[in-house]
C-alpha cells in the first residue's frame, strides 16, 4: 500500500468517525437533562459541606480526603471540580463531561482495535477491511444502550476514567511493543511508561485500574505469543516486573480474602458471604454477556437489590451450569490462545477485567458499570470474521444496521434518563423484586398525587416480597397519609424487624417514618409504635453490635423519637450511644440542632461540646463543621434563653 493511499484511508476513517461521534451526541442528548441520583450526592454533596472549593484548604479536603475507595480516588474527584465547585450544583455540566469521556473512550477503543488487528495481521499494513472492523467495534461500544447507566450516572465517572486510562495504557503499550525489534530502547521506555503511568492514573480514578498490567499481559500470551517471530521476545526481567509481579500481588490479595476465616461468614452490611457472592457472580457474568449480545431498550438501571443470591452450587441449580460454562470458556481460551488469539484475547480480557469487582471483594452483587471496560473487545473477533466471510457491501450494510438499531435503543434509554420520574417508574417495571425500585416508584406516584396507584403498586410489591421490612415500613407511611393503615402490617413489621439486618441505605425512609408518626397523620399509629419497631430491630444480633453502623443508625432514630416525645434526657442517652458507635462532629451537631429546635437547650449544648472534642486540633473535620460554627451555635442557645443554666 502506498503512503498516499494509506493516508487517504486514515482521513476517511477519522472523517466518518467524527460524524459518528456527532451523531452519538444527538442520540444521548436527552439524558443530559437528567438529575443527580443516589451515590452522586454522597460524593458531590461534600462540596456543600466544605462551603464550596474556594481555596487550597478546601481543595485539599475535597480532592485528597475522599472515602469512596481505598485510594480515595482523587483524580476522579479533581475532575468534578471542572463542572462545579459549590453545592447544590447543576447536573448538566457533570453529565456533559461524562459524555465527553465516553466519546474519548470509544475513540481510544477504535485505536486499540486497529493496533490489535495490526498484530494479528503479522504487522503487514492494514487494509480498508481492518479499518471498518475497528470502526464498528468502537461504534457498537459507543452506542450500546447497556453503557448508558455508566455514562449518565455522574459518580460513575470514576469507572469511565479508569477505563480511559486503561485503554490509553493499552494503546501506548502496543505502540511501543510494535517497534521492539527496530528500536528496543525506545520501545521499552514507551511500554514501561504506558503501564506504570496509566496504571497509577487509573488506580487513583478507581481501584480496579490495578488490573491494567494483567490486561496487557493477556495481549502478550495471545496475540504476541502467536506472532513471536514478527513481534520479537521481551526481556525476561522486564516481563516478570511488569506482568508476573502485578498478577501475583492482585491474586495474592484476592486469595487472602478467599482463604480467610471469614470466607463463609455473612457480610453484615450486604446480606451475603464472600462464598455466596462468588457463586452468584457466576450467574451474573452470563447476564452481563447476555445484555451485551442481546441489547434491551432499557434495563433495571441501578436497582439490583432483588437479585437472588446463590446459596450453594446447586441452589439455584443454574449456578453449577454457570460455573461450568465459565470454566469451559476461560480454560478453552487459555489453552487455544496461540491457535485462536483473536478469540482468546477478548474472552480472557473480559474475565480479568471482572477479577476485582466480580469475585470475593464485598461489593454489591450486580452493577452494569462493571462492564464498561470488560466488554470493550468482545465484538472484535465477531466483526473480523464476519468481514472475512461476507462481501464488503453486505458486511458494511449489516454492521451499519446494527449501529442504527443500537442508536434507536440508546436514544430511548437516554429519554428514560432525562428525568427522575421516568427512571424510577421504568426501572420498577423491570426490577419487580427490587425493594428499592418499588419504594421509589410508589413514592413517585404518591408525589404526583396518584395515591391509589401508589398504594396499589406497593401492595402488589409486598405480596411479591412478604419478608421485606423496608416495604412494610414504607407501606405504613403511605397508608398513614391515606388513613388506610392495616394493623396487621405493623405486627408483621415488628416480627420482620426482629430477624432483619437494618439496611443502612434506608435511613431516609425511617426518618420519614418517624416524622410521619410525629405529625400524628393517622390515629392508628403513634410514636410509641415507632419506638417498639426500633426496639424490635435491636433483637437482631448484628443490629445490636455497639460498634456497628446499624447500631448507630437505630440509636439515632430512637433519639429522634424520644425528642418528639419530650423526653430529652432519654433522647440524649440514645444520641450518645449513636455517637459512640460512629463518631463525627457533623452528626453530633445535627442531633444538637434538632434538640435545640424542640427547646431542649441543655442537651443540645452537651452534644455541641462533644462535637468540639471531635474537631480537636483540626479546624475542620468531616461534615464541614467549623469550631466557630459550634461556638456561634452555643452562643445562640445562651442568647435565646433556651439554655437556662450551663450544663456541667
Amino acid at each position: 500500500m502506498s503512503r498516499s493511499s494509506y493516508d487517504k484511508k486514515l482521513i476517511v476513517l477519522w472523517g466518518v468517525w467524527s460524524l459518528l461521534l456527532a451523531f452519538s451526541v444527538w442520540v444521548f442528548w436527552p439524558a443530559l437533562s437528567g438529575p443527580f441520583i443516589f451515590d452522586d450526592f454522597g460524593s458531590l454533596s461534600r462540596l456543600g459541606d466544605l462551603g464550596g472549593v474556594r481555596d487550597w484548604r478546601t481543595f485539599y479536603e475535597f480532592v485528597f480526603t475522599g472515602k469512596t475507595g481505598p485510594t480515595g480516588r482523587p483524580l476522579s474527584l479533581l475532575t468534578f471540580l471542572v463542572d462545579g465547585r459549590n453545592w447544590p450544583a447543576d447536573p448538566w455540566p457533570f453529565k456533559r463531561t461524562n459524555l465527553v469521556l465516553h466519546l474519548l473512550c470509544a475513540t481510544l477503543l477504535l485505536v486499540a482495535s486497529l493496533k490489535v488487528l495490526s498484530v494479528h495481521n503479522k504487522l503487514i499494513p492494514l487494509t480498508s477491511r481492518h479499518y471498518w472492523v475497528a470502526f464498528f467495534v468502537g461504534g457498537v461500544w459507543l452506542l450500546h444502550p447497556f453503557l448508558i447507566s455508566t455514562t449518565f450516572y455522574v459518580v460513575q465517572r470514576m469507572a469511565q476514567l479508569a477505563t480511559l486510562f486503561c485503554l490509553l495504557g493499552i494503546v501506548g503499550y502496543l505502540y511501543g511493543r510494535l517497534m521492539i525489534s527496530s528500536k528496543p530502547i525506545q520501545a521499552y521506555i514507551v511500554m514501561s511508561l504506558s503501564i506504570a503511568c496509566c496504571t497509577f492514573l487509573s488506580m487513583i480514578s478507581k481501584e480496579n485500574g490495578v488490573l491494567l498490567p494483567i490486561l496487557i499481559w493477556m495481549l502478550e500470551i495471545t496475540l504476541f505469543a502467536s506472532r513471536i517471530s514478527e513481534s520479537g521476545r521481551l526481556n525476561k526481567v522486564w516481563y516478570f516486573c511488569f506482568f508476573i509481579l502485578p498478577a501475583i500481588l492482585v491474586v495474592g490479595y484476592l486469595s487472602k480474602v478467599f482463604w480467610s476465616g471469614l470466607f463463609f461468614e455473612q457480610i453484615s452490611t450486604r446480606g451475603f458471604s464472600p462464598y455466596e457472592r462468588l457463586l452468584t457472580e457466576a450467574r451474573i457474568l452470563f447476564e452481563y454477556v447476555g445484555h451485551w449480545i442481546y441489547p434491551k431498550l432499557y434495563t433495571s438501571g441501578l436497582f439490583h437489590d432483588g437479585y437472588k443470591k446463590s446459596i450453594s452450587i446447586i441452589e439455584p441449580w443454574i449456578t453449577v451450569a454457570a460455573i461450568t460454562g465459565h470454566s469451559v470458556l476461560f480454560f478453552s481460551a487459555l489453552w487455544n490462545r496461540r491457535k485462536w488469539p483473536l478469540i482468546s484475547f477478548p474472552i480472557l480480557f473480559f474475565y480479568i477485567a471482572h477479577l476485582v469487582e466480580s469475585t470475593v471483594v464485598g461489593l454489591e452483587l450486580y452493577f452494569e458499570h462493571r462492564n464498561y471496560l470488560a466488554v470493550c473487545f468482545l465484538f472484535l473477533p465477531v466483526f473480523y470474521y464476519l468481514s472475512c466471510a461476507l462481501s464488503t457491501v453486505v458486511f458494511r450494510a449489516g454492521a451499519i444496521s446494527i449501529i442504527i438499531i443500537l442508536s434507536v435503543f440508546s436514544q430511548y434509554s437516554a429519554s428514560i434518563w432525562s428525568s427522575y420520574p421516568s427512571m424510577v417508574l421504568s426501572w420498577s417495571q423491570k426490577a419487580l423484586y427490587s425493594s428499592r425500585a418499588q419504594q421509589q416508584a410508589s413514592l413517585e406516584l404518591f408525589n404526583k398525587g396518584r395515591y391509589d396507584a401508589a398504594l396499589t403498586l406497593l401492595t402488589a410489591s409486598v405480596e411479591r416480597m412478604p419478608m421485606d421490612l423496608e416495604l412494610r415500613v414504607w407501606k405504613l407511611v403511605l397508608s398513614c397519609h391515606l388513613s388506610q393503615v392495616n394493623s396487621e402490617d405493623l405486627k408483621v413489621a415488628n416480627r420482620l424487624a426482629e430477624r432483619s439486618l437494618y439496611d443502612l441505605r434506608s435511613i431516609k425512609l425511617y426518618r420519614l417514618f418517624v416524622e410521619t408518626l410525629a405529625r400524628k397523620e393517622c390515629n392508628e399509629l403513634s410514636l410509641s409504635d415507632g419506638e417498639n419497631l426500633f426496639n424490635s430491630m435491636m433483637e437482631y444480633g448484628s443490629n445490636a453490635e455497639r460498634s456497628s453502623a446499624q447500631y448507630a443508625h437505630i440509636q439515632y432514630l430512637m433519639g429522634d423519637i424520644l425528642t418528639y416525645q419530650d423526653k430529652p434526657i432519654e433522647a440524649l442517652r440514645h444520641y450518645h450511644r449513636s455517637l459512640d458507635a460512629r463518631s463525627g462532629a457533623g452528626a453530633a451537631m445535627s442531633m444538637a440542632a434538632f434538640l435545640a429546635t424542640k427547646g431542649f437547650g441543655e442537651q443540645a449544648y452537651e452534644l455541641s461540646e462533644r462535637a468540639q472534642k471531635y474537631i480537636g486540633a483540626k479546624e475542620q473535620q468531616g461534615g464541614g463543621i467549623l469550631r466557630s460554627d459550634i461556638v456561634s451555635f452555643q452562643q445562640q442557645l445562651l442568647n435565646d434563653g433556651s439554655l437556662l443554666s450551663r450544663p456541667k
